[in-house]
C-alpha cells in the first residue's frame, strides 16, 4: 500500500529545467512574483509610515493595509498558477 499522491500523471507535464519553459514564461514569472514582494513590502512600509509617523490618518493606513492583503492574494494566486502550469514544482520534503 503505497501513501501519498501518484505523481506518474504528471511526468509529461513540462519542468523548470525545461528549454521551453526555461526561458521567456519563467524570467517573467520570476519578475511578477519579484515585483508584487516589492510592493507588499512598499505598502507595508507605507503603511507602518502612515500609523507611527504620519498625521494620524487612519484611512491611509487602513488603505496601505488594504493593498497589502490584496497584493498578498494575487501573489498566492501567481504561486499556484505556476505550480498548475509546472513552472514550478515541490521540493517533496518528507517523501
Amino acid at each position: 500500500m503505497t501513501v501519498g499522491h501518484n505523481r506518474t500523471e504528471n511526468v509529461n507535464r513540462p519542468t523548470y529545467n525545461d528549454p521551453v519553459i526555461g526561458g521567456s514564461i519563467v524570467a517573467w514569472f520570476k519578475t511578477v512574483v519579484i515585483l508584487l514582494l516589492l510592493a507588499i513590502l512598499f505598502s507595508l512600509g507605507n503603511a507602518i509610515f502612515h500609523l507611527t509617523g504620519g498625521k494620524g490618518d487612519p484611512g491611509k493606513t487602513v488603505r496601505a493595509l488594504t493593498w497589502r492583503i490584496g497584493l498578498s492574494i494575487a501573489l498566492l494566486l501567481v504561486l499556484l498558477l505556476a505550480a498548475h502550469q509546472g513552472w514550478i514544482t515541490p521540493h517533496g520534503i518528507g517523501h
